[in-house]
């Protein structure tokens, strides 16, 4: 949160922002949360365990298909 900001808060899915976009965003908006799944100072929403689970079900699926 930028101090002294009292714009809206910001959520955004994945914290890739074009050059200079990070700043002004940042300068307007009073909160701005991202996913972590880039790595960026705005990363406030968790994903590892949705990713996670999402990675077993493919696991068990490749088991399936390759037992004989």
């Amino acid at each position: 949160m930028h101090e002294g900001s009292s714009g809206p808060a910001s959520g955004v899915a994945y914290a890739v922002f074009a050059e200079g976009a990070w700043e002004a965003l940042r300068d307007a908006a009073a909160a701005v949360a991202t996913c972590n799944t880039v790595l960026h100072p705005t990363n406030a929403i968790d994903t590892s365990d949705l990713v996670a689970e999402a990675l077993a079900e493919l696991r068990a699926l490749a088991i399936e298909e390759a037992a004989p």
